[in-house]
């Protein structure tokens, strides 16, 4: 899809042709950006992308946040107040892992 995107031909297609696009590919925000927005398809596209990956990069993050606690919890015996005193997780941040600990 990316390199489709980047086509010179790709480039060069109608703001009709880009939103008829947009809706048949069904991604809500893409058709959101290209028809309510009317922004460039292309770049909505590499947009999107872009906060996808970061997006996926935070959750990422919070997974091994979450396995660390979990670490030291088994591993030393700690409650998940103590492992996130010693990770020193604090704020909103803390409020979160408590929220993520207590589904697991």
């Amino acid at each position: 899809m990316a390199e489709l995107f980047e086509e010179e031909s790709f480039l060069n297609i109608t703001t009709e042709t880009q939103k008829i696009i947009a809706v048949h590919l069904d991604v809500k925000e893409l058709k959101k950006k290209v028809i309510e927005e009317d922004e460039d398809m292309c770049k909505a596209y590499r947009e999107l992308v872009k906060d996808w990956k970061q997006e996926g990069r935070e959750q990422g993050d919070k997974h091994r946040l979450i396995q660390d606690i979990q670490n030291l919890m088994d591993s030393l015996r700690l409650t998940a107040e103590q492992a996130m005193d010693a990770l020193k997780i604090e704020g909103q941040e803390r409020e979160d892992c408590y929220k993520i600990i207590g589904r697991l």
